[in-house]
């Protein structure tokens, strides 16, 4: 059991008065080592001065999100879909991007067609992420975004679609799309080595208002964070603990405080696996 790389930023979390520059420089006065990007995030700077600055920086890029959507009805959407995804690799390439995340879009006018076409999509740019050695990730998504955003619902149904593709092909876990399903935790064991692409955490409130801008940071709410850690971490996967709470409440705040309360938030889930891997790391020694 290697650990986790450590913790990474997902600029999502933060409002709009704060650009990439600026959260970028947050994570230097902190410590981390990762972020996690939004492909807007480049569009204030471009692509290659993006790049750039996080070189300077020293920052890796853990995801970026995203591909998507990739459900439609028309040839036309389809072939837009593709167009806009083979745009998505050539930037996840040129960033050096651990994986790129596919969000695939709600259903269309059945389940099974939807994932039909998914599929569908999927044939015509796994292939080209190959050939740019860009790791596509697939990142089920909560029910209740299965009508808007995504029906891929359960680890099992990307499992299903990943089949058919034994490389370049992965799966986003995230424990806030995740937490309510005991089969989850399951599922994660039947993930096949190397294919868990991105780990993300955030927190289910008990009282949630809205399930896209009101997360909670580890801890605020019912998800059990440390069991997800401890069944990602026993199937291999060693890379960023990606944070991504999306939430209002929380943007509003300064860019420090939500980033002290981010990493303070994680630390108690994350730290029993960082003590275990320097134990095992200091007795293999």
């Amino acid at each position: 059991m290697d650990g986790f790389a450590g913790v990474s930023i997902n600029t999502a979390m933060f409002d709009a008065r704060y650009d990439l520059k600026s959260i970028g420089d947050a994570c230097g006065r902190f410590g981390v080592r990762a972020l996690s990007l939004s492909r807007r995030d480049i569009d204030g700077l471009g692509l290659v001065s993006t790049g750039r600055y996080l070189r300077d920086a020293q920052l890796q890029v853990s995801t970026l999100s995203k591909i998507g959507p990739l459900t439609h009805d028309s040839r036309e959407g389809r072939r837009a879909a593709v167009a806009d995804a083979k745009v998505a690799i050539d930037q996840s390439a040129a960033l050096q991007a651990d994986c790129l995340v596919i969000i695939v879009g709600g259903i269309h006018s059945s389940k099974q067609a939807s994932l039909e076409g998914v599929a569908d999509v999927l044939n015509e740019i796994v292939p080209l992420a190959r050939q740019a050695n860009v790791m596509l990730s697939l990142e089920p998504l909560h029910p209740i975004f299965a009508s808007t955003r995504g029906c891929v619902n359960s680890i099992n149904e990307a499992l299903d679609l990943m089949l058919a593709f034994p490389e370049g092909l992965g799966v986003t876990l995230d424990t806030f799309h995740l937490w309510w399903s005991r089969e989850a935790l399951r599922d994660i064991a039947a993930v096949p080595d190397g294919k868990i692409a991105a780990f993300q955490v955030a927190d289910w409130l008990e009282f949630t208002g809205d399930p896209f801008t009101d997360r909670g940071m580890p801890g605020e709410g019912v998800a059990e964070i440390g069991e997800f850690a401890s069944a990602v971490l026993q199937q291999g996967y060693c890379g960023f603990v990606d944070i991504e709470v999306l939430s209002a409440r929380w943007a509003a705040k300064d860019l420090d405080v939500v980033m002290h309360a981010a990493l303070a938030s994680v630390e108690p889930y994350l730290a029993p696996f960082s003590s275990r891997s320097r134990r095992e790391s200091h007795a293999s020694g």
